[in-house]
Parts: structure tokens; C-alpha cells; sequence
């Protein structure tokens, strides 16, 4: 009786923290930080009057096709759901410097691209949310 507990809670603890730590691959770390929610979203409609060439720190509308991931203290983001995006680079294509030896390319998203990233959830003073993007794959 004493092993067969102690597998279960091993396995309950497996399950559990495939919630927390999902494999990044393709330039996304492996662990999905405390805020963020892991996501495959695609671009329904652009929230700024903007041209697409000189635009950062864009707004955009994303429907959330799947959800891989959350961390910790984030907020619950599900499929179906239509959430305001801040990409807080560019949606033009985008060379981001993460060290002095490391770059990574952000490829630019147009309307009804999708992508796969990590969306940062922070609560602004009037309660509501505001989601932002910094690193993302093109899909």
C-alpha cells in the first residue's frame, strides 16, 4: 500500500509540473516564467493607426488558438480567447541583442500570421490586464 501512494504522488507531481516547465525549443526558454502564459496565437486585427514598417510597441488583437503553458502566478488565458497584445519591439521584422555574443531575430508578424510565444500578464492600477510580448516565433 506504502509503494503504490508513493507512486501515485510521483505521478501526480510528474503531471503537475508539465503545467509549469514545457520545452521551449526554436529560441523560447524551457521554463515559462512566473507571468507569462505559453501560448500559439494568430493576429485578427492591428489596434493601432500604424504603418507597419516604423511601428513599435504595437497593439494588436490575438485569438488564442492554443494554450502550452503557464507559470506560476499567471493568469488563466484559454483557447477561443481574444486578448489585446502589446508587442513591445516591433512587428516589423526585428533584430533583438540579448548579450554581446547573442542576437535573436524577430521574424515580423502582418495580419492573420500566427505565432508562438511567451505573453507576459501584469495588472495595471485600474484592475485591468495588460498582456506583452517580447520574444516570439513565427508559425
Amino acid at each position: 500500500m506504502k509503494s503504490s501512494s508513493i507512486l501515485f504522488l510521483i505521478i501526480c507531481i510528474t503531471v503537475v509540473s508539465g503545467c509549469f516547465s514545457l520545452p521551449g525549443g526554436e529560441g523560447l526558454p524551457v521554463q515559462v516564467s512566473p507571468k507569462n502564459v505559453r501560448l500559439k496565437g494568430t493576429i485578427i486585427n492591428f489596434q493601432n493607426n500604424f504603418s507597419h514598417d516604423s511601428c513599435s510597441n504595437c497593439r494588436a488583437m490575438v485569438k488564442v488558438d492554443s494554450v502550452e503553458g503557464f507559470g506560476a502566478n499567471a493568469r488563466a488565458v484559454f483557447s477561443g480567447d481574444t486578448i489585446s497584445v502589446r508587442f513591445m519591439y516591433a512587428l516589423k521584422p526585428y533584430i533583438l541583442k540579448i548579450s554581446e555574443k547573442q542576437t535573436d531575430t524577430l521574424p515580423g508578424l502582418n495580419l492573420y500570421d500566427s505565432f508562438r510565444g511567451d505573453i507576459e500578464i501584469l495588472t495595471g492600477q485600474d484592475g485591468k490586464y495588460d498582456y506583452r510580448v517580447y520574444r516570439y516565433l513565427k508559425k
